[in-house]
């Protein structure tokens, strides 16, 4: 009776950690539409209907051309932002502030107006 006990409560942890531990990742797309303008679109899993705290930190001087949208579908959050960055993002950092705290990566990938995709790391 205590060996059976025991295994119950064995799979009931091993199931709490492994939902609380999801390892699905976030995808980032960043395509740029002008000289300085980009269409910023940011796939966050998400677990019903609580999103993972992973944002998007984009240079300073970048600025909103449009109000940022986001729809929840599903297993993720999907956020859209259309954005001017003056002197491009060239050479210049982005990060996805929050990582430190989850299981999880996030695909990048940038696409220049000259049309090939390159990942960034």
């Amino acid at each position: 009776m205590i060996r059976v006990l025991a295994a119950f409560v064995l799979a009931l942890v091993l199931q709490g950690g492994a939902e609380a531990h999801e390892l699905r990742p976030g995808f980032l797309e960043i395509r740029q539409t002008g000289v300085e303008t980009y269409d910023v679109r940011f796939k966050v899993p998400a677990r019903g209907d609580r999103r993972l705290g992973l944002h998007v930190r984009l240079p300073s001087g970048c600025t909103d051309t449009a109000p940022k949208r986001t729809e929840h579908a599903g297993t993720a959050f999907l956020d859209h932002r259309a954005v001017r960055c003056p002197g491009g993002l060239a050479d210049r950092d982005i990060a996805v502030a929050g990582l430190s705290g989850t299981f999880t990566d996030v695909v990048v990938r940038v696409s220049p107006r000259t049309g090939r995709s390159r990942p960034r790391g």
